[in-house]
């Protein structure tokens, strides 16, 4: 380029001093001459410099178009609804007849248990069994004698209720008779002192000797009953009813004794049994236990009979076998199948970023290894706990199985209004985001091209792209790259 100008600026020199030569040649002429090939040089110079140090720049126009937002992330199939299969725990595996992908049958043979830790173990739940069940019988038969003990105690205060009437009725009798007999002195004594007294009344008048001595005789005689009635009357605490009343009140009373004894006996069973009956809650866990070692015995009876190979009861493809031949079954579920008559589904997890560019309906490109199709979002939940977003999609062909792994292609329009421009033409510093486009000014040495500063903000980005608005008309040339750093004011130009 230096060369072109080199000879563009003899050729100049050249005409001008033809042109000189062809008047008057003075010496004013030469100075002349001299002034104007300097400028020349001078002004060449200053653009051969100028072209060296001025950044050439690339630049484009703003474009009204969306931008478009693309999420890739990996996705597994998995079964619409996935069937499990449990197993005895704890027991030995020998031997694992499936593995993953297997296609099974009621009736297909799963695996085969160690038989002789089989035997071991119905054997020792027979012990068990056997203990549990000599509890339960203790506990009925201390229920039996807890309700029969109850009985004899209700009985036996009614006969001692009865018996205490008795003997109170007797009593009563007794006492009955004794205040008769009671008030038969007193009479007696009152009637014997009244004769006694009208006799002595008849001794004051005059009679016979043998009359007197008849009188003094009756006295006597009455004085006589008088002292046996005192002493009946002081023996009247300790009266004897007639007949056998005292005998059978003294019979009554032993009996009442005897009564009373039992009875004791009888709410001493009572309490015995009473604390060896079971509450409700252990009741219950007893025979919860109970019915549990009657359904494992006859599990292990059918195992051992099936010389320990368990056998499925369900159809499906095998998902996943989480068991080991060698080692013990556990109380997990053994196999997972997928329910193929369920269909199946396609999940992801997604971030918080990446879920803003995916919704509910929106079309998906799934990809194998040697396919690819568009699916729909079905749909999108918030798990709490993992903290991430599960998406699910309804895949629409038939070449899936459970566990493929997939890739996913979300894309999605970005809906800010605003100019796209490349992400590398916008700019930044302590003013914000910037760009800087083309603009002309006059100068010196004539229209010149320098960069120009355009505050915008950013609506939208994505790798390649960025929405802004700000001061654009879309007609702007916005510069997207320079071969030397470019700053507002600088001079640029378009690479040749």
């Amino acid at each position: 380029m230096i060369k072109r100008g080199y000879k563009a600026l003899n050729g100049i020199v050249r005409e001008i001093k033809r042109k000189i030569k062809s008047r008057d040649k003075t010496g004013n002429r030469k100075v002349l001459v001299v002034f104007i090939v300097c400028v020349i040089t001078c002004t060449f110079l200053s653009r051969a410099a100028s072209a060296i140090l001025t950044p050439y720049i690339e630049t484009v126009s703003p474009s009204t178009q969306p931008i478009e937002h693309i999420v890739v992330m990996d996705g597994w199939v998995s079964s619409g609804r996935e069937l499990q299969i449990y197993i005895q725990e704890g027991f030995l595996i020998d031997e694992i007849y499936v593995t993953e992908k297997d296609h099974i049958e009621p009736g297909t043979a799963l695996l085969k248990y160690n038989t002789n830790m089989l035997e071991e173990e119905y054997t020792a739940e027979g012990q068990q069994m056997h203990l549990c069940e000599l509890q339960r019988t203790n506990n009925w038969r201390n229920r039996s004698n807890f309700d029969q003990a109850k009985i004899d105690v209700e009985a036996y205060e009614t006969l001692i209720t009865e018996q205490e009437d008795y003997i109170y009725g007797l009593e009563n009798e007794i006492e009955q008779e004794r205040q008769e007999r009671e008030e038969a002195i007193a009479y007696e004594v009152e009637r014997l002192n009244i004769l006694n007294l009208s006799f002595q009344n008849q001794l004051t008048r005059q009679m016979e000797q043998a009359e007197i001595n008849y009188y003094n005789d009756l006295i006597m005689s009455n004085n006589m009953r008088l002292q046996q009635l005192q002493t009946e009357s002081m023996l009247l605490q300790n009266f004897e009813a007639s007949g056998n009343k005292e005998e059978l009140l003294r019979i009554a009373e032993s009996d009442l004794e005897l009564l009373q004894t039992e009875l004791n006996n009888r709410k001493i069973d009572l309490a015995t049994a009473e604390s060896g009956i079971m509450g409700e809650t252990d009741s219950y866990r007893l025979n919860t236990e109970i019915e549990a070692l009657q359904k494992r015995m006859e599990e292990l009876d059918l195992l051992i009979a099936a010389d320990g190979i368990v056998y499925s009861d369900m159809e499906g493809e095998i998902i996943s076998v989480n068991i080991t031949a060698g080692g013990y079954s556990t109380n997990t579920a053994a196999f997972a199948l997928a329910d193929s008559e369920s269909g199946f589904y396609i999940s992801a997890d997604a971030t918080e970023e990446d879920v803003k560019y995916i919704s509910e309906g929106a079309r998906v490109e799934v990809m194998l290894s040697d396919s690819q199709e568009m699916c729909s979002v079905h749909s999108i939940n918030y798990d709490v706990i993992d903290n991430v977003y599960r998406i699910r999609i309804e895949p629409e062909g038939d070449v899936y199985r459970p566990g493929m792994k997939v890739v996913l292609k979300f894309t999605s329009k970005s809906s800010e209004q605003g100019y796209s421009i490349p992400v590398e033409a916008v700019r930044s510093d302590r003013n914000g985001a910037f760009i800087l486009i083309v603009v002309y000014r006059k100068g010196i040495l004539g229209e010149e091209m320098v960069a120009g500063r355009v505050p915008v903000k950013i609506l939208d980005s994505n790798a390649s792209y960025a929405v802004v608005s700000g001061g654009l008309s879309g007609k702007e040339q916005v510069i997207t790259s320079s071969t030397k750093p470019v700053e507002a004011g600088d001079t640029v130009r378009y690479r040749e």
